[in-house]
């Protein structure tokens, strides 16, 4: 019985992977963004496809991750590759997020511990450090924007405090 859950736990895995490599690469390259239907960026997925079947041990055209004729992705397309390519559009907010928090526990700190993160960058960056880790800068970011810079130094001060 043990084998057998162990068995389709790993056939499970594979198909996870396969799908993995078909839904979130979709429209990735290394030299940046490229549109889900751009044939450069279909390339990439088709080949990303191919070694995740290779070393999941399946075939992908088989499994249909790919075309019969093994070059491009089955159609219709999954709109899951569509939807992955836009969510990737986040930076748009969370790089100034980041920014904007980073600036916030500088003036918190300074206000609240008499750490200077010029003066004292060591001592800041233990501090940014271990709270970015217990909270992203996206959710300080909306508790700051939505309830305020005292409700930011309430959630801060609360995992200090942990």
């Amino acid at each position: 019985m043990e084998t057998k859950v162990v068995m389709q736990s790993a056939r499970s895995s594979r198909r996870n992977f396969l799908r993995a490599a078909a839904l979130g690469a979709a429209g990735f390259s290394g030299l940046g963004m490229l549109s889900p239907i751009a044939a450069a960026a279909e390339a990439q997925v088709v080949g990303w496809i191919k070694c995740a079947a290779m070393i999941a041990g399946l075939d992908p055209v088989e499994k249909g991750f790919l075309a019969p004729d093994g070059k491009t992705l089955p159609l219709p397309r999954w709109s899951e590759g569509f939807v992955v390519h836009l969510a990737d559009h986040d930076w748009v907010l969370s790089v100034p997020a980041c920014q904007w928090t980073v600036e916030a526990l500088k003036s918190l700190a300074r206000d609240a511990w008499g750490i200077d993160a010029a003066k004292s960058p060591r001592e800041f960056n233990a501090i940014r450090n271990y709270v970015l880790a217990n909270l992203t800068a996206m959710r300080l970011h909306a508790i700051r924007s939505a309830e305020g810079d005292v409700a930011f130094a309430a959630d801060v001060a609360r995992i200090i405090r942990a």
